[in-house]
């Protein structure tokens, strides 16, 4: 190991310490969620839950309800006429979709805003997005149901902004600003944990916690529930890292992974997804703030 490989190493110790240790004591300082993004989450899994209630919440904030519905009449979705008040907008774009694109905007913007970093947690976001809309798509080839596929792949990494959150603040007091590569072997060492406890104090739906605690290669298989959205939302991430630029896995390699053999994807599937490979970056283009 050179020295300034132990030096990173060292780094990566230091930041990870505070992470592990408000972790460990299970009172860390959880920045809350606005409250228009608390409630369209708890809508979105409210079974009487439905349009009038969910355009009410939106409605609260302007910003917001005029980027839904720029989202409900850009070309990628096609309206066949103007859409223009949200209840049409979550008609046409169905309510699990709407109320977690409604949240990510509505976080983008407020409690995982962080000073220095702006570029790289923007890309963490279109990451993100890219494997929620391909948690959709898959699901919808599986039988299983698209809305709930969305939000899973939405919020299966949502331990990573807490991650980045924490290290910010331990680095203003210690006024030492690190590159981004050490903050990433910090997140990747503690997002799904992260994401685990931010699940229960938000109080996020079980199955949406299973997706965030299961979502990697090695774990995929310990999921229980029947939506098998940990599952959907593992091979999500390796077509979001392909089509973004952040995997160099290749067609073939995709239709063989462990995964796809697990969840019966065909070759057939696989071409399918990748042929919206460019319906997904526009959507994730118009889906960041």
């Amino acid at each position: 190991m050179t020295v300034s490989e132990n030096l990173d190493e060292q780094t990566v110790e230091e930041l990870l310490l505070p992470v592990l240790d408000h972790l460990s004591k299970g009172d860390f300082d959880i920045p809350l969620l606005p409250h228009v993004a608390t409630q369209v989450l708890l809508l979105a899994h409210d079974p009487e839950g439905n349009s009038t209630k969910l355009s009410a919440v939106i409605a609260q904030d302007q910003v917001l309800a005029s980027r839904v519905l720029q989202l409900a009449n850009c070309a990628a979705y096609g309206p066949r006429y103007p859409i223009e008040t949200l209840p049409q907008a979550i008609s046409w774009l169905g309510m699990n979709f709407l109320a977690g694109t409604a949240f990510s905007f509505s976080v983008q913007t407020g409690v995982f805003k962080v000073d220095g970093y702006e570029d790289e947690v923007q890309e963490l976001w279109a990451y993100t997005m890219a494997v929620a809309l391909y948690a959709k798509f898959i699901a919808g080839r599986l039988g299983k149901n698209p809305d709930n596929a969305f939000l899973f792949g939405l919020l299966h990494a949502i331990g990573k902004p807490y991650v980045i959150h924490t290290v910010t603040h331990y680095q203003q007091t210690s006024k030492v600003h690190h590159p981004w590569a050490v903050l990433d072997r910090v997140i990747q060492e503690s997002y799904v944990e992260a994401g685990r406890q931010l699940a229960v104090a938000w109080e996020l739906p079980e199955s949406v916690k299973e997706a965030i605690c299961f979502h990697q290669d090695c774990a995929f298989e310990q999921a229980k529930s029947p939506d098998k959205g940990a599952a959907i939302t593992c091979l999500a991430r390796h077509m979001a890292g392909k089509t973004l630029g952040q995997e160099s896995v290749d067609a073939n390699k995709l239709r063989t992974l462990p995964i796809g053999r697990f969840l019966g994807i065909t070759q057939e599937d696989v071409s399918a997804l990748l042929d919206s490979q460019e319906y997904i970056r526009a959507t994730v283009d118009l889906m960041l703030v």
